[in-house]
């Protein structure tokens, strides 16, 4: 049955794309514990193209699609998603500031385009790998306690593969750090 046809959903729009976006969330959790990758990735992207037709477009939705395309092996298309990410992120920055939760998926999106590009056959992203896992261990270390799960996977990372990380820059501020800047 269609929401909108539902004489509740005719006059409330809102809660009519609310209801649908928590739906194929929902569906996508499912077929993703169901190993259904595929399908998870379409119910997703159904999400991503409600939130951008009603310009409530979620950070953690993009970040959600670009990790199932990571594990699908379709690491072009994650890389723009992370992009994406990390721009929301930043523009919501930009406008209240961002709290603990969305450090941490900033330092995570930063994580995940270093994975996507370091895997991509496009010679232009995998190029970038390097200097994105060092963007995303500077961002980790200044913006995340030592313990966060973050910075251990970052740091974890960084000791089982030190080739693909150039040299940290010296700490400072977060403020107009290269980390700090949109991709």
């Amino acid at each position: 049955t269609n929401p909108r046809s539902l004489p509740l959903f005719q006059e409330n729009e809102e809660l009519a794309m609310r209801l649908r976006v928590k739906t194929l969330n929902l569906l996508a959790v499912l077929e993703q514990r169901q190993g259904n990758l595929a399908a998870a990735i379409r119910y997703l992207k159904g999400v991503l193209h409600i939130e951008q037709n009603h310009d409530e477009q979620q950070p953690l939705t993009n970040l959600s699609v670009a990790a199932l395309l990571i594990q699908s092996d379709k690491f072009l298309e994650a890389t723009t998603l992370c992009k994406r990410c990390i721009r929301l992120l930043h523009h919501k920055e930009m406008l209240r500031g961002l709290s603990l939760p969305d450090k941490q998926m900033w330092a995570t999106a930063l994580y995940q385009l270093a994975l996507a590009q370091d895997r991509c056959k496009d010679r232009n992203e995998n190029k970038e790998a390097p200097t994105t896992y060092q963007k995303a261990l500077a961002y980790a270390a200044r913006n995340l306690e030592p313990g966060d799960p973050n910075v251990i996977a970052l740091e974890k990372e960084f000791h089982e593969h030190p080739s693909k990380v150039p040299p940290l820059p010296p700490l400072g501020p977060a403020e107009g750090s290269a980390a700090a800047q949109p991709m």
